[in-house]
């Protein structure tokens, strides 16, 4: 399947430019690890996944070991596998204060889990990663609609600045809306989306 640029990749690699750690959290399959991915593809750097058993067996046995061996900006994906290893990551930035050292990804439930005692206060910048917009659906830009409602001295102004909808917009968002944006459903068709439609 192709991958969608995001929108956050930019909120992201802000963040990497201010905090010596991001975190970046989001619902199962929502795309943490593609975005995390896309991040490399811009700055480099290197991509550890707890997924996998020998990193995650290290990350559990000896979490201090695994973040002395990284240099540059380092991805540990799915971090909430080892709790410990945000403690083994603090302690680091602490000694080493540079920006941009770590970028983490985890579970949306991952500062409320009670294994984690560890929330990176004052030196992590945090990121809930959404379902796919429709913008990153069409490959078009961000909105700027709210940009405008800010900028605008008044309703009126404001109507008059946005774009008039195309031919078949309602539609269409109908459709959007059923389809979702969940990356892994984005080519199900109507009736694979739909419980209800199935025979």
């Amino acid at each position: 399947m192709e991958t969608i640029p995001r929108h956050a990749l930019q909120a992201v690699l802000w963040r990497l430019g201010s905090f010596r750690v991001v975190v970046v959290t989001g619902a199962r399959q929502v795309g943490k690890s593609t975005l995390a991915r896309q991040v490399l593809d811009q700055v480099g750097g290197a991509y550890l996944t707890l997924d996998e058993p020998a990193t995650l067996a290290m990350a559990s046995s000896d979490p201090d070991g695994l973040v002395a061996e990284t240099h540059g900006l380092t991805v540990i994906d799915e971090v909430q596998r080892a709790p410990d290893l945000l403690r083994a990551v603090k302690l680091s930035v602490d000694r080493d204060q540079r920006p941009g050292r770590f970028l983490l990804t985890g579970s949306a439930n991952l500062l409320t889990m009670r294994t984690v005692t560890e929330s990176l206060a004052g030196r992590a910048g945090y990121l809930e990663l959404l379902p796919l917009a429709w913008s990153e659906i069409a490959r078009a830009p961000p909105p700027t609609t709210i940009d405008a409602a800010f900028a605008a001295v008044s309703a009126r102004e404001l109507l008059s600045a946005l774009p008039a909808p195309p031919a078949g917009a309602a539609a269409a968002a109908r459709e959007r809306a059923l389809a979702g944006g969940m990356p892994a459903t984005l080519g199900f068709d109507r009736r694979r989306r739909l419980p209800s439609m199935r025979p």
